[in-house]
């Protein structure tokens, strides 16, 4: 996890940083239970859209071990790789821990000027 992308992304503003922290956790969260389903259903296609979509958002954060890996399933499933893209998806979700746990331990709060 690079924080210094995050930062530049939220021009160095640490409340900012959060709220695209958050916005990007549950966007993330959203397109695994995607990604679930179009496994359950080996719906390449769809699970190459998700991981190429996921990559660029991990891209934006600084989440940059994440992106390989969506970058990975991506083009696995363009070789219709079924059996990898299985591997490397829960691969995906561990990885995504750590990034929660990175992402969830920025600080609260600016703090107000005095």
């Amino acid at each position: 996890m690079n924080l210094d992308v995050l930062m530049e992304a939220a021009e160095g503003n640490v409340d900012f940083a959060r709220e695209l922290a958050a916005l990007y956790l549950s966007g993330i969260e959203e397109q695994l239970n995607l990604l679930r389903m179009a496994l359950a259903e080996r719906a390449m296609e769809r699970i190459g859209h998700i991981a190429h979509y996921c990559k660029g958002s991990s891209v934006t954060c600084g989440a940059l071990a994440l992106a390989e890996l969506f970058h990975q399933l991506s083009q696995l499933a363009q070789q219709n790789q079924f059996d990898e893209c299985s591997r490397v998806a829960a691969d995906v979700v561990v990885e995504f821990g750590r990034v929660q746990e990175t992402l969830r331990a920025l600080p609260q709060t600016q703090g107000a000027p005095t």
